[in-house]
């Protein structure tokens, strides 16, 4: 269903660009979810549920990208 839509709206499916995981990790830190310093991560778990993570570790997060990210583009 991703893809339809993708399509439908003239999309593209894959990220075809540079992607700096340092600066999207200092990103994180000021996302409206930050508090106090503290880094927040909601995440999908399935449909419906979502498990909320507080400062994950720099060396999960950085892994977590490099996991999801084509070769070229971390």
């Amino acid at each position: 269903r991703h893809n339809a839509l993708l399509d439908r709206l003239e999309m593209p499916r894959t990220f075809r660009g540079r992607f700096d995981a340092e600066k999207a990790w200092e990103a994180t830190g000021r996302d409206k979810k930050a508090d106090a310093g503290r880094r927040v991560f909601i995440l999908p778990r399935r449909i419906g549920q979502v498990e909320t993570v507080v400062n994950p570790s720099k060396e999960d997060v950085l892994e977590a990208f490099r996991s999801v990210l084509p070769g070229d583009a971390a």
